[in-house]
């Protein structure tokens, strides 16, 4: 039963299933696996059968009940995971595992990375668009806030291509399997928001140089620093690096601007 009110979509092939959890460390090597959207229990039952400890978090009472009665091993969490942080549910640093709902998934990876010192990996079935967005390099026409946001704290590695034909009701797009691994070298969050703070206001108007935009957000002075600094001005925000937007924060954050980090 579909319950589209929740824009579900659920995955049927098997065979896809059991590729996905290949990309698993083996369960003697992983804690509780941590579920996003259990929906009919497709991936649920795999990890199960496959030896893996799983806490589930549904938002649909009527998949939650279905798949705490079916698997009575399984910790069922009947909740927008939006509303939940990871250490209430597993021991972290966690396993993710999900076949994200599509229209939520834009939140949900923000609520990872927002969550990444609690998330040292996840195997998530997503747009293949969104992927795209995620793994873009700068200088790219896909990059975008969700690539800064997503790289700052994990490496992003696509995998397979999923056909809208093992999904029920078919959606009218392909889907990608994709890996996130929590980066050593990532910063702490609370570091980053400020980041990403500043590529979202520098987004807000992709198509303009970023000299412009900077000084009317940040004032001369800042423009002036980082013309000193050797940054060029004239670009367009998908040519930064994360290093560059690092460097544009700090600017702002030294200076302490009377207008406030957007």
């Amino acid at each position: 039963m579909k319950r589209s009110r929740l824009s579900q979509v659920f995955l049927k092939d098997r065979g896809v299933v059991l590729r996905l959890l290949s990309f698993l460390p083996p369960p003697q090597e992983t804690g509780t696996i941590l579920e996003i959207g259990a929906g009919e229990g497709a991936v649920t039952t795999a990890l199960l059968e496959a030896g893996y400890a799983v806490t589930a978090v549904e938002v649909d009472p009527h998949w939650a009940s279905q798949l705490a009665e079916r698997h009575p091993d399984l910790t069922m969490v009947n909740a927008s995971i939006l509303d939940l942080v990871p250490n209430q549910l597993v021991r972290t640093p966690a396993t993710l595992v999900g076949c994200l709902p599509y229209h939520l998934s834009g939140a949900i990876l923000r609520w990872m990375a927002d969550h990444a010192e609690d998330v040292s990996m996840a195997i998530l079935v997503l747009q293949d668009e969104v992927v795209s967005r995620m793994a873009a390099s700068a200088g790219t026409r896909e990059r975008g806030l969700l690539s800064v946001v997503i790289q700052s704290t994990y490496a992003v590695k696509p995998l397979f291509k999923i056909s809208p034909n093992v999904f029920w009701p078919r959606p009218r797009v392909w889907s990608r399997v994709v890996r996130l691994d929590r980066r050593d070298d990532a910063r702490p969050v609370e570091e980053l928001q400020a980041v990403w703070r500043v590529a979202g206001a520098l987004f807000q108007q992709r198509r303009k140089m970023i000299g412009g935009r900077i000084e009317r957000l940040y004032g001369p002075s800042i423009r002036a620093y980082l013309e000193d600094a050797e940054l060029d001005l004239t670009r367009r925000p998908e040519t930064l690096t994360l290093a560059e937007l690092e460097l544009v924060t700090r600017a702002v954050l030294d200076a302490g601007s009377s207008k406030s980090v957007v």
